[in-house]
């Protein structure tokens, strides 16, 4: 089963947005394992934009993550546990913590993912995603939304709200997404990139 969605509105509310059929259903009647599909068109937005569309942006470590069936079953989505290490902007009331900088661990859910339940698997294919976009272990900065409904941050816009980390430089997760970073493609600097993004969340206020 695919489910496709076009604009990156609807992709900000995909996960309210169910098939039909739940997964155990689907293996109960297909040898044990049910698989799915979806698939959004969306604009790449360059981190400016996302800065202002987004109630979270933090550097961060990914420290663990784990596939669940979404409340309907219908679904497979993956929630990473995520370690701040540094708040370029926070919204007020999207935690707990009263001085921006001090969070605890955060989850961050995505779309898609595959999970093992005794004798089953289930798995959603989310194809602006692949599964080794954001691992264990990962620094990245991510650009979020608070959903209210599940209570965790979802990307703002999928894979182009994560910026991976290495040796001191960031890359986007798609060529697209760091061509929007830099004309010429390549990594930036991370302190100047948390820097610009934290001067820009400042002005704004």
């Amino acid at each position: 089963m695919t489910v496709r969605v076009l604009g990156l509105v609807a992709l900000s509310m995909m996960i309210g947005l169910r098939a039909a059929q739940s997964l155990r259903e689907q293996a109960r009647a297909n040898g044990g394992k049910a698989e799915n599909s979806m698939h959004a068109i969306i604009p790449v937005i360059k981190p400016p934009e996302l800065l202002d569309k987004s109630d979270l942006v933090l550097y961060c470590r990914v420290v663990g993550s784990t596939p669940r069936l979404s409340k309907d079953e219908s679904i497979v989505v993956t929630d990473y546990e995520v370690v701040p290490l540094r708040i370029v902007k926070q919204t007020a009331g999207i935690s707990s913590s009263s001085k921006p900088g001090a969070l605890p661990k955060l989850v961050v859910r995505r779309v898609g993912g595959t999970m093992l339940e005794g004798s089953y698997q289930y798995s959603t294919v989310y194809d602006n995603f692949p599964e080794d976009a954001l691992r264990s272990g990962d620094d990245a900065v991510l650009f979020l939304m608070y959903s209210t409904d599940e209570r965790v941050f979802l990307l703002t816009t999928g894979l182009f709200s994560v910026f991976r980390v290495a040796d001191g430089r960031v890359g986007a997760g798609t060529a697209e997404a760091t061509a929007a970073l830099r004309r010429d493609g390549t990594p930036v600097d991370l302190k100047a990139f948390l820097d610009d993004l934290e001067s820009r969340s400042r002005k704004k206020r």
